[in-house]
């Protein structure tokens, strides 16, 4: 924007109102010291190890959905890797597939479970000062009509939970 001649003001004004895209790591609440992310538009490996190398705090991600026939193994290798991943909530069909066995995590699998369940339990098993992302790393359509249904039933839920 400098280089094209737009005032410094301008572009500091902007940079620091600038929204991010929806269903990409989209803060939705934070609940008892609790941040609950919505990134439903990661539906592969790569944006999912995207978003927990986002983050620095003990993580709770929630993973799964239908099979897309990837390949996991980075996404395990960089999960068992991250000492700040601390949780993982599988969902779906492939959930325990992407998950199940990573050394050193609690892992929980609800299967086709509501969000609502989903996200109570992801609060349950997370501490204060964490947080907790929806990056599934897969497709939505067992459960979902599509990664836009997906992610605005995961901020309808956390935005109707009260916490502990």
């Amino acid at each position: 924007a400098k280089v094209i001649g737009i005032d410094e003001a301008i572009i500091l004004k902007t940079v620091r109102t600038l929204k991010g895209l929806e269903h990409r790591p989209e803060l939705v609440n934070t609940v008892d010291g609790v941040s609950f992310y919505n990134d439903s538009f990661a539906t592969g490996p790569q944006s999912t190890i995207a978003a927990i190398n986002s983050f620095t705090e003990p993580e709770t991600l929630i993973l799964g959905g239908s099979d897309k026939v990837l390949d996991y193994q980075e996404l395990r290798s960089e999960i068992e890797k991250r000492e700040n991943v601390k949780n993982l909530i599988l969902i779906g069909e492939i959930g325990a597939k992407i998950g199940e066995g990573i050394p050193g995590k609690n892992i929980i699998n609800l299967g086709k479970a509501a969000m609502s369940e989903i996200v109570k339990k992801a609060y349950e098993v997370t501490s204060s000062g964490g947080i907790v992302i929806l990056s599934p790393a897969a497709a939505s359509f067992d459960m979902f009509k599509n990664y836009k249904d997906r992610g605005n039933q995961f901020k309808e839920s956390v935005k109707s939970f009260n916490g502990r």
